[in-house]
This record gives structure tokens, C-alpha cells and sequence, in this order.
């Protein structure tokens, strides 16, 4: 996925880990019912405008009384490299055909006392390039803000709608 934003998610996300530490991560509002069981959600206390210190993440929880919040947690992290020992725990246990998600060692570092901070990103806009009409959707308006080609693309356009 993608997210444009003024200034970039990255530094929204660095400006957060300088101040605070820990794992931070992308965050956008889950806009829709069918975003509940395609993203990750943190859950907990609001510590600004648009932060929330993770008391729960869970993956795909299916609804928004499961997920705690509508701050879905799409890719895009600065993580403390303290998961990795979460992260291989969690490989050992996992069976056999189970995705590994990474949430599920999210959540134990946040139960160990590890600080995991959702951003909600500002002024920018999400692309969900997981799915087909939002990845078309993200090639055509990154195309037509191109210096290079974005006049020639929009006529294009224009030529075929």
C-alpha cells in the first residue's frame, strides 16, 4: 500500500518515535465495515491528537467492537528492534498452514511493558494496492500528478472516458 501525505508518513512516524520511542505505526480510520476484516486495528489510549498507545492490536478482527478502535494499522512501521525475539517465539509456535502475522508479537510486547504507538497519518490520503480497483485508482493518480507525464496521461484519459 501507499500513502501520500504532507509531510511523509515516515517522517509523521519518525517525529513520533523521536518523541515518544518504542514501535510506532502507519495508521489510517477504517472508513468501511469490510476494513474490519482486512487490516490490523490497535486499540488503547489516546496520548495526542490522532496517537494512541496500543493497549491490544489484533489482526483482521472481523468488527469494530472486536477491534477496539477504527485506527486500522496498515504497513509502514518504525520498529523497536526488540520484536525480533517476539517474532522467532512466535515462528516455533505457529502450525502448520496458520499465516504469521506479526501482530501476535505485537501484542506480546505490549503485554511485556514494550511501547507500541498507532500514528494516524495527517493530511495524506491511503492506497490500498492489496486490492484491484484501489491499486488501479493509485496508478492513475499517481500518473497524473507526474511533472513528466501527467498532462499527457490526463488527455489520454480524456480520450477514452
Amino acid at each position: 500500500d501507499f500513502v501520500k501525505a504532507s509531510p511523509s508518513r515516515f517522517k509523521q512516524l519518525a517525529r513520533v518515535h523521536k518523541k515518544h520511542g518504542g514501535t510506532v505505526l502507519t495508521c489510517v480510520k477504517a472508513t468501511s465495515d469490510a476494513d474490519y476484516q482486512r487490516y490490523g486495528f490497535v486499540a488503547g489510549d489516546e496520548i495526542e491528537d490522532g496517537l494512541i498507545k496500543a493497549t491490544s492490536i489484533i489482526e483482521k478482527p472481523g468488527s469494530r467492537e472486536k477491534a477496539g478502535s477504527d485506527f486500522a494499522s496498515v504497513s509502514g512501521y518504525i520498529i523497536d528492534p526488540a520484536i525480533f525475539p517476539y517474532l522467532h517465539k512466535r515462528k516455533k509456535i505457529l502450525k502448520p498452514n496458520e499465516e504469521f502475522i506479526m501482530q501476535t508479537a505485537m501484542q506480546d510486547m505490549i503485554t511485556d511493558g514494550h511501547s507500541i504507538i498507532g500514528r494516524e497519518i495527517k493530511n495524506g490520503k491511503f492506497y490500498d494496492a492489496g486490492n484491484k480497483l484501489d491499486y488501479l485508482k493509485t496508478v492513475v493518480d499517481f500518473a497524473l500528478d507526474r511533472d513528466d507525464i501527467g498532462n499527457e496521461f490526463r488527455e489520454y484519459l480524456k480520450t477514452i472516458v
